[in-house]
């Protein structure tokens, strides 16, 4: 009898914006594959990849102490961030990004509660890939399929010096979101890990280019700040290279 081979996906996300934005936005990248440790690899190349860049980009910057310090993508000028995203290297992954136009939940009198938006963003991200790998015949619905969610620490937990720990709440909604709705019928247990970002290099790319996405998201609504400057310039340019997923928050208002 023929072995079913279990397909992973990996996920490692952040977000940007509040409940007095325009726009709430959870983005990153994810890699997939039939061999686990070929993700590690291609995981731990993204990473010495952001390390060796941000490296560069503090030499550069003269400023004593900067080595210890995690950069932060508000903080760099327009050069360093071309120098950024001109240089993140092609191993693999996709960018995927999720817009919920907070504007649109205010028409309706809705209270905006970015905790649950949050949520519901990232189960729909997970529900798009899924059924875009099934549309380029990478998945079938009767797959065994293993998903795991690496996202930047949003709370600060006793032990929150410690490299991961489990989000809890993420994790039941996701679980439960998936039982409930998934046509896919195999659909392993979701595992959610949340990381400090100044420990994880690859957890710093989905906030470089959350960064970068509200950035655009600012110009495109007229409220954009000095740091904004060639940002839609700079996302061309990190598309033109890495493959990109943009979706739009669908869920009922």
């Amino acid at each position: 009898m023929k072995k079913n081979i279990t397909k992973h996906i990996k996920l490692y996300l952040d977000e940007t914006g509040s409940s007095a934005s325009i726009s709430f936005i959870v983005g990153g990248f994810y890699l997939y594959g039939y061999n686990q440790k070929d993700i590690l690899i291609r995981e731990e190349k993204i990473g010495k990849n952001i390390l060796s860049i941000e490296s560069i980009i503090k030499s550069n910057k003269h400023i004593k102490n900067e080595i210890d310090k995690e950069i932060k993508y508000r903080d760099l000028n327009f050069k360093n961030k071309l120098f950024l995203f001109n240089n993140i290297k092609n191993n693999g992954q996709i960018n995927v990004s999720m817009i919920s136009d907070l504007e649109k939940i205010r028409s309706t009198n809705k209270q905006i509660i970015i905790e649950y938006i949050y949520n519901i963003s990232v189960f729909l991200i997970i529900k798009k890939i899924l059924f875009h790998l099934l549309e380029i015949k990478y998945l079938k619905i009767t797959d065994l399929i293993s998903i795991e969610v690496n996202i930047v620490q949003r709370r600060k937990h006793i032990n929150w010096t410690a490299k991961s720990n489990s989000f809890k709440e993420l994790n039941i909604y996701l679980n439960t979101r998936m039982y409930e709705n998934s046509q896919f019928l195999n659909t392993q247990k979701i595992n959610v890990y949340q990381y400090d970002s100044k420990l994880e290099s690859t957890i710093r790319y989905a906030d470089y280019y959350v960064g970068l996405l509200g950035s655009v998201d600012r110009v495109h609504n007229n409220r954009s700040k000095t740091y904004d400057l060639n940002s839609e310039n700079l996302l061309k340019l990190f598309n033109s290279h890495i493959k990109h997923l943009k979706f739009s928050n669908d869920f009922d208002l």
